[in-house]
Protein backbone atom coordinates (compact mmCIF):
# COMPACT_ATOMS: atom_id res chain seq x y z
CA UNK A 1 0.00 0.00 0.00
CA UNK A 2 1.24 3.09 -0.86
CA UNK A 3 1.47 6.80 0.73
CA UNK A 4 -0.07 9.53 -0.91
CA UNK A 5 -0.11 13.31 -0.22
CA UNK A 6 -3.19 15.36 -1.67
CA UNK A 7 -2.23 19.03 -1.56
CA UNK A 8 -5.15 21.70 -2.50
CA UNK A 9 -6.44 25.04 -1.36
CA UNK A 10 -8.90 26.12 0.98
CA UNK A 11 -11.17 27.36 -1.80
CA UNK A 12 -10.99 24.07 -3.44
CA UNK A 13 -11.83 21.76 -0.46
CA UNK A 14 -15.01 20.42 -2.08
CA UNK A 15 -12.94 19.12 -4.65
CA UNK A 16 -10.04 18.20 -2.88
CA UNK A 17 -12.67 15.66 -0.58
CA UNK A 18 -14.33 14.48 -3.40
CA UNK A 19 -10.95 13.38 -5.16
CA UNK A 20 -9.74 11.82 -1.76
CA UNK A 21 -12.83 9.54 -1.08
CA UNK A 22 -12.26 8.47 -5.02
CA UNK A 23 -8.44 7.98 -4.75
CA UNK A 24 -9.47 5.93 -1.02
CA UNK A 25 -11.90 3.61 -2.68
CA UNK A 26 -10.95 2.63 -5.76
CA UNK A 27 -6.53 2.52 -5.40
CA UNK A 28 -6.77 0.73 -1.56
CA UNK A 29 -3.49 3.23 -0.76
CA UNK A 30 -3.17 5.44 2.47
CA UNK A 31 -4.74 8.61 1.14
CA UNK A 32 -2.68 11.81 4.09
CA UNK A 33 -5.82 14.55 3.09
CA UNK A 34 -5.32 17.05 6.46
CA UNK A 35 -9.33 17.13 7.40
CA UNK A 36 -8.72 13.30 8.02
CA UNK A 37 -4.60 12.85 8.79
CA UNK A 38 -4.06 15.23 10.68
CA UNK A 39 -3.40 13.72 14.85
CA UNK A 40 -4.96 16.19 17.71
CA UNK A 41 -2.98 18.43 19.19
CA UNK A 42 -0.46 18.21 16.44
CA UNK A 43 1.00 21.34 14.63
CA UNK A 44 0.16 20.90 11.02
CA UNK A 45 3.59 22.59 9.57
CA UNK A 46 5.85 19.72 11.11
CA UNK A 47 2.90 16.71 10.59
CA UNK A 48 3.03 17.73 6.83
CA UNK A 49 6.41 18.32 6.45
CA UNK A 50 6.39 14.77 7.86
CA UNK A 51 3.79 13.50 5.63
CA UNK A 52 4.93 14.86 2.46
CA UNK A 53 8.61 13.43 3.12
CA UNK A 54 7.24 9.87 3.67
CA UNK A 55 4.54 10.11 0.65
CA UNK A 56 5.11 7.74 -2.20
CA UNK A 57 3.17 9.96 -4.27
CA UNK A 58 2.17 14.01 -4.12
CA UNK A 59 -0.95 14.49 -5.72
CA UNK A 60 -1.74 18.53 -5.96
CA UNK A 61 -4.33 20.02 -6.85
CA UNK A 62 -4.38 23.26 -8.91
CA UNK A 63 -6.71 26.06 -9.85
CA UNK A 64 -6.69 29.83 -10.93
CA UNK A 65 -7.84 30.54 -7.38
CA UNK A 66 -5.38 28.68 -5.49
CA UNK A 67 -2.36 29.47 -7.82
CA UNK A 68 -3.30 33.17 -7.32
CA UNK A 69 -2.84 32.89 -3.62
CA UNK A 70 0.22 32.67 -1.61
CA UNK A 71 0.24 30.53 1.36
CA UNK A 72 1.53 27.25 2.82
CA UNK A 73 -0.04 25.20 -0.21
CA UNK A 74 2.78 27.05 -2.39
CA UNK A 75 5.31 26.28 0.38
CA UNK A 76 4.41 22.18 0.10
CA UNK A 77 4.46 22.68 -3.13
CA UNK A 78 8.23 23.59 -2.79
CA UNK A 79 8.99 21.11 -0.33
CA UNK A 80 7.80 18.40 -3.02
CA UNK A 81 9.95 19.43 -5.66
CA UNK A 82 12.92 19.45 -2.81
CA UNK A 83 11.98 15.38 -2.23
CA UNK A 84 11.37 14.69 -6.21
CA UNK A 85 14.68 16.04 -6.66
CA UNK A 86 16.07 12.96 -4.67
CA UNK A 87 14.36 10.29 -7.01
CA UNK A 88 15.50 9.35 -10.49
CA UNK A 89 14.47 11.00 -13.32
CA UNK A 90 11.78 8.26 -14.87
CA UNK A 91 9.91 8.38 -10.98
CA UNK A 92 6.83 9.29 -10.68
CA UNK A 93 6.17 11.60 -7.58
CA UNK A 94 4.68 14.64 -7.99
CA UNK A 95 1.59 14.48 -10.15
CA UNK A 96 0.17 18.30 -10.77
CA UNK A 97 -3.86 17.70 -11.76
CA UNK A 98 -5.60 20.88 -12.68
CA UNK A 99 -9.42 21.70 -11.69
CA UNK A 100 -9.33 24.44 -14.85
CA UNK A 101 -7.25 26.35 -17.19
CA UNK A 102 -4.33 27.82 -14.59
CA UNK A 103 -0.96 28.40 -14.81
CA UNK A 104 1.78 26.37 -13.07
CA UNK A 105 2.61 27.84 -9.41
CA UNK A 106 6.32 26.51 -9.78
CA UNK A 107 8.38 26.70 -12.68
CA UNK A 108 9.56 23.25 -11.74
CA UNK A 109 6.24 21.87 -12.61
CA UNK A 110 6.28 22.97 -16.39
CA UNK A 111 8.67 19.77 -17.03
CA UNK A 112 6.02 17.67 -15.54
CA UNK A 113 3.60 15.97 -17.04
CA UNK A 114 0.05 17.20 -15.81
CA UNK A 115 -3.71 15.96 -15.63
CA UNK A 116 -6.58 17.78 -16.20
CA UNK A 117 -9.61 17.19 -14.20
CA UNK A 118 -11.60 19.27 -16.60
CA UNK A 119 -13.51 18.86 -18.55
CA UNK A 120 -14.21 15.44 -17.96
CA UNK A 121 -13.51 14.43 -14.25
CA UNK A 122 -13.63 10.45 -14.49
CA UNK A 123 -11.10 10.82 -17.08
CA UNK A 124 -9.15 12.74 -15.20
CA UNK A 125 -9.05 10.63 -12.02
CA UNK A 126 -8.68 7.42 -13.93
CA UNK A 127 -5.30 9.26 -15.16
CA UNK A 128 -4.14 9.53 -11.83
CA UNK A 129 -5.46 6.37 -10.64
CA UNK A 130 -3.36 4.75 -13.24
CA UNK A 131 -0.30 6.67 -12.37
CA UNK A 132 -0.76 5.63 -8.67
CA UNK A 133 -0.76 2.19 -9.60
CA UNK A 134 2.53 1.64 -11.24
CA UNK A 135 4.57 -1.12 -10.21
CA UNK A 136 7.58 -0.12 -8.10
CA UNK A 137 9.96 -1.53 -5.68
CA UNK A 138 8.46 -1.28 -2.42
CA UNK A 139 10.27 -2.18 1.03
CA UNK A 140 9.01 -4.97 2.76
CA UNK A 141 6.63 -4.26 5.72
CA UNK A 142 8.55 -5.54 8.90
CA UNK A 143 6.82 -8.85 10.16
CA UNK A 144 7.76 -8.57 13.33
CA UNK A 145 5.22 -6.29 15.17
CA UNK A 146 7.09 -4.84 17.78
CA UNK A 147 9.35 -3.34 15.20
CA UNK A 148 6.28 -2.20 13.27
CA UNK A 149 4.74 -0.71 16.71
CA UNK A 150 7.72 1.32 17.67
CA UNK A 151 7.79 3.27 13.88
CA UNK A 152 8.27 6.78 15.02
CA UNK A 153 6.32 9.60 14.69
CA UNK A 154 8.94 12.42 13.91
CA UNK A 155 12.56 11.98 13.29
CA UNK A 156 14.73 14.55 15.28
CA UNK A 157 18.25 15.15 13.87
CA UNK A 158 20.93 15.98 16.72
CA UNK A 159 24.49 18.34 15.62
CA UNK A 160 27.02 18.92 18.85
CA UNK A 161 28.32 22.20 17.17
CA UNK A 162 31.49 22.44 19.37
CA UNK A 163 31.87 18.91 19.93
CA UNK A 164 31.78 20.02 23.37
CA UNK A 165 28.89 16.95 24.80
CA UNK A 166 31.39 14.52 26.11
CA UNK A 167 28.49 11.49 26.25
CA UNK A 168 26.43 12.63 23.07
CA UNK A 169 25.79 9.03 21.44
CA UNK A 170 24.46 8.06 24.94
CA UNK A 171 22.37 10.81 25.54
CA UNK A 172 20.93 9.61 22.10
CA UNK A 173 20.75 6.42 22.79
CA UNK A 174 19.28 6.77 26.19
CA UNK A 175 16.47 8.83 24.84
CA UNK A 176 16.01 6.49 21.96
CA UNK A 177 15.33 3.55 24.49
CA UNK A 178 12.48 5.30 26.69
CA UNK A 179 10.22 6.40 23.68
CA UNK A 180 9.20 5.17 20.70
CA UNK A 181 7.25 8.50 19.38
CA UNK A 182 10.75 10.67 18.43
CA UNK A 183 13.69 8.67 16.24
CA UNK A 184 16.59 10.70 17.31
CA UNK A 185 20.11 10.00 15.26
CA UNK A 186 23.32 12.11 15.48
CA UNK A 187 24.13 13.99 12.26
CA UNK A 188 27.51 15.21 11.32
CA UNK A 189 29.00 18.42 12.68
CA UNK A 190 29.43 21.20 9.66
CA UNK A 191 32.19 23.65 10.07
CA UNK A 192 30.73 27.42 10.46
CA UNK A 193 32.85 30.38 10.30
CA UNK A 194 32.46 33.60 11.91
CA UNK A 195 29.32 32.88 13.62
CA UNK A 196 30.19 33.94 16.71
CA UNK A 197 30.28 37.97 18.16
CA UNK A 198 30.62 39.74 21.51
CA UNK A 199 28.11 41.68 23.46
CA UNK A 200 29.19 43.62 26.13
CA UNK A 201 32.48 41.62 26.16
CA UNK A 202 30.49 38.25 26.17
CA UNK A 203 31.05 35.33 23.35
CA UNK A 204 27.71 34.59 21.96
CA UNK A 205 26.69 32.12 18.81
CA UNK A 206 24.97 34.66 16.75
CA UNK A 207 22.16 32.64 14.63
CA UNK A 208 21.85 35.35 11.86
CA UNK A 209 25.76 34.32 10.99
CA UNK A 210 24.64 30.60 9.84
CA UNK A 211 25.06 30.80 6.40
CA UNK A 212 22.31 30.29 4.16
CA UNK A 213 23.70 26.89 2.56
CA UNK A 214 23.48 25.26 6.16
CA UNK A 215 19.76 25.11 5.85
CA UNK A 216 19.76 23.93 1.76
CA UNK A 217 21.37 20.83 2.26
CA UNK A 218 19.53 18.14 1.43
CA UNK A 219 20.20 15.83 3.63
CA UNK A 220 18.49 17.19 6.16
CA UNK A 221 15.31 16.16 4.12
CA UNK A 222 15.33 13.27 6.03
CA UNK A 223 13.91 14.74 9.59
CA UNK A 224 11.32 16.84 10.80
CA UNK A 225 13.40 18.90 13.24
CA UNK A 226 17.72 19.92 13.26
CA UNK A 227 18.84 20.57 16.61
CA UNK A 228 21.83 21.94 17.19
CA UNK A 229 23.42 22.29 20.58
CA UNK A 230 26.34 25.63 20.66
CA UNK A 231 28.42 25.90 23.79
CA UNK A 232 27.59 29.28 23.93
CA UNK A 233 24.78 31.30 24.87
CA UNK A 234 22.85 32.29 21.59
CA UNK A 235 21.90 35.73 19.92
CA UNK A 236 19.24 36.51 17.11
CA UNK A 237 17.11 39.60 15.75
CA UNK A 238 13.61 39.22 15.77
CA UNK A 239 11.48 42.27 15.20
CA UNK A 240 14.13 44.91 14.46
CA UNK A 241 15.64 43.93 18.29
CA UNK A 242 19.00 41.79 19.01
CA UNK A 243 18.02 39.20 21.61
CA UNK A 244 20.83 37.53 23.26
CA UNK A 245 21.36 35.26 26.21
CA UNK A 246 19.00 32.79 25.46
CA UNK A 247 18.84 28.62 25.70
CA UNK A 248 16.93 27.95 22.62
CA UNK A 249 15.66 30.04 19.07
CA UNK A 250 14.80 28.69 15.58
CA UNK A 251 15.32 29.35 12.22
CA UNK A 252 15.49 28.37 8.69
CA UNK A 253 12.44 27.35 6.52
CA UNK A 254 9.31 26.39 8.63
CA UNK A 255 11.71 27.21 11.64
CA UNK A 256 12.76 23.99 11.86
CA UNK A 257 16.26 24.16 13.00
CA UNK A 258 16.85 24.72 16.16
CA UNK A 259 19.39 25.86 17.66
CA UNK A 260 20.29 24.86 21.63
CA UNK A 261 22.73 26.57 24.46
CA UNK A 262 24.42 24.70 26.89
CA UNK A 263 26.82 27.76 28.14
CA UNK A 264 26.33 27.64 31.57
CA UNK A 265 24.28 24.16 31.70
CA UNK A 266 26.44 22.09 33.37
CA UNK A 267 27.19 24.16 36.59
CA UNK A 268 23.14 24.70 36.89
CA UNK A 269 22.87 20.83 36.41
CA UNK A 270 25.00 19.97 39.19
CA UNK A 271 23.27 22.19 41.64
CA UNK A 272 20.48 19.50 41.59
CA UNK A 273 23.09 16.71 40.92
CA UNK A 274 23.01 16.32 37.33
CA UNK A 275 24.82 16.26 33.99
CA UNK A 276 25.15 18.56 31.49
CA UNK A 277 24.07 15.58 29.31
CA UNK A 278 20.78 15.94 31.37
CA UNK A 279 20.09 19.05 30.94
CA UNK A 280 20.51 19.29 27.27
CA UNK A 281 17.98 16.08 27.02
CA UNK A 282 15.40 18.69 29.54
CA UNK A 283 15.86 21.80 27.06
CA UNK A 284 15.34 19.35 23.81
CA UNK A 285 12.27 17.91 25.14
CA UNK A 286 10.49 21.24 25.78
CA UNK A 287 11.75 22.65 22.47
CA UNK A 288 10.20 18.98 20.91
CA UNK A 289 6.85 19.91 22.69
CA UNK A 290 6.99 23.46 21.52
CA UNK A 291 7.81 22.85 18.11
CA UNK A 292 5.18 19.86 17.23
CA UNK A 293 2.35 21.03 19.40
CA UNK A 294 0.50 24.09 20.30
CA UNK A 295 1.52 23.58 24.04
CA UNK A 296 4.03 27.32 24.00
CA UNK A 297 6.08 27.92 27.04
CA UNK A 298 4.85 30.04 29.87
CA UNK A 299 6.03 33.17 31.72
CA UNK A 300 5.55 32.09 35.36
CA UNK A 301 8.38 29.75 36.85
CA UNK A 302 6.91 27.03 38.09
CA UNK A 303 9.12 23.82 38.13
CA UNK A 304 7.42 23.06 34.81
CA UNK A 305 9.47 21.96 31.69
CA UNK A 306 7.52 24.88 29.67
CA UNK A 307 9.03 27.38 31.98
CA UNK A 308 10.42 30.71 30.11
CA UNK A 309 12.68 30.68 32.61
CA UNK A 310 13.48 34.82 32.01
CA UNK A 311 16.81 34.26 34.60
CA UNK A 312 19.07 31.49 33.48
CA UNK A 313 19.09 30.57 37.19
CA UNK A 314 15.69 29.51 37.13
CA UNK A 315 15.84 26.46 34.90
CA UNK A 316 17.44 24.70 37.87
CA UNK A 317 14.06 24.89 39.45
CA UNK A 318 12.72 22.68 36.10
CA UNK A 319 15.65 20.54 36.33
CA UNK A 320 14.99 19.36 39.70
CA UNK A 321 11.51 18.55 39.14
CA UNK A 322 11.76 17.35 35.66
CA UNK A 323 8.10 17.51 34.92
CA UNK A 324 4.64 18.86 33.21
CA UNK A 325 2.87 21.12 35.23
CA UNK A 326 -1.25 20.03 35.02
CA UNK A 327 -2.14 22.78 32.72
CA UNK A 328 0.34 21.81 29.94
CA UNK A 329 0.14 18.08 30.92
CA UNK A 330 -3.21 18.38 29.84
CA UNK A 331 -2.53 20.23 26.51
CA UNK A 332 -1.11 17.44 24.91
CA UNK A 333 -3.28 15.72 22.98
CA UNK A 334 -1.49 13.70 20.39
CA UNK A 335 -1.78 10.47 20.78
CA UNK A 336 1.41 8.99 22.71
CA UNK A 337 2.91 12.24 23.11
CA UNK A 338 2.97 12.77 26.61
CA UNK A 339 3.90 8.99 27.27
CA UNK A 340 6.81 9.80 25.25
CA UNK A 341 7.90 13.15 27.09
CA UNK A 342 7.15 11.87 30.64
CA UNK A 343 9.79 9.32 29.59
CA UNK A 344 12.41 11.63 28.12
CA UNK A 345 11.79 13.92 31.78
CA UNK A 346 12.80 10.63 33.47
CA UNK A 347 15.54 10.22 31.24
CA UNK A 348 18.91 10.56 33.80
CA UNK A 349 22.05 10.40 32.34
CA UNK A 350 23.80 7.53 34.74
Amino acid sequence: MAQVFLSYARSDLRSARRLYDTLCAETGHDVWFDRVSLLAGARWEPAIRKAIREADYFVALLSKRSVAKRGYRHSELRQAVEVLAEFPDDHVYLIPARLDECEMPNSDLDRIHRVDLFPYWKEGVAEIIRALQQRRDVKPAPTDKKVKDAAPQYRVGLIDLDRQIKHFPRLIAGLNEVQSFFQLTALKTPEFRRVARRIEGVRYFDVDRVPARFFEEAKYLAVDLVACVSADALAYTSGGYLHYNYFATSSGPQERFLFLSAEGLEELAAVVGQSLEDAVAYLLVGELVDFFTDVGYHQETKACLMDHCRRRSDLAYGLNARRLCAPCGTKIKTPGLRQAVDAMLKWRNA
